[in-house]
């Protein structure tokens, strides 16, 4: 046993963990849903890594993220499972590190929605710069939610 956040590659053995993970988010309106079939697709297409989140052998959560040609490593969805543990925070630190030390991307950014405070504020503290806003930019129920886009730069992790 470790007391670290592991990442390992999500497979199809994970997918009740990651959908059940995922209504629970989408219920608060923080993520939309995804079939089985698109997440079967994110864990086969080049550049993105969609995997589990594990604390002593167990999963608490899934990350999905897409490196792109210009070295910008997009944090397209995190899923935390058991909250107010620290796993978020110890998560996103182990994120940055793999951006910047590992795949030296430039540039780790994120959208999220503007009525997820709790995520603003951690993303906030663990350095992400707002870069702005896009105006009721996706659709949740009947109404339409706007999206901060946040992001840290190489140069600002290093500080």
């Amino acid at each position: 046993m470790t007391n670290e956040i592991l990442f390992r590659s999500s497979q199809k053995e994970d997918l009740s963990f990651i959908l059940n993970a995922e209504l629970s988010a989408h219920t608060l309106g923080f993520v939309a849903l995804w079939t089985e079939g698109e997440h079967l697709k994110a864990m086969e297409r080049e550049n993105t890594f969609h995997e589990i989140i594990e604390y002593n052998d167990r999963r608490v959560g899934y990350v999905i993220m897409n490196l792109d040609q210009h070295d910008n490593l997009e944090l397209m969805r995190l899923v935390i499972t058991e909250k107010h543990q620290g796993f978020g925070t110890k998560a996103i630190e182990a994120i940055k590190k793999r951006a910047f030390e590992v795949l030296n991307c430039n540039r780790l950014w994120l959208d999220v929605r503007l009525h997820n405070q709790s995520a603003i504020r951690l993303y906030e503290f663990l350095g992400f710069i707002e870069e702005g806003v896009l105006r009721k930019a996706v659709k949740l129920e009947e109404d339409y939610v706007s999206v901060k886009v946040m992001s840290i730069l190489k140069e600002e992790y290093e500080v």
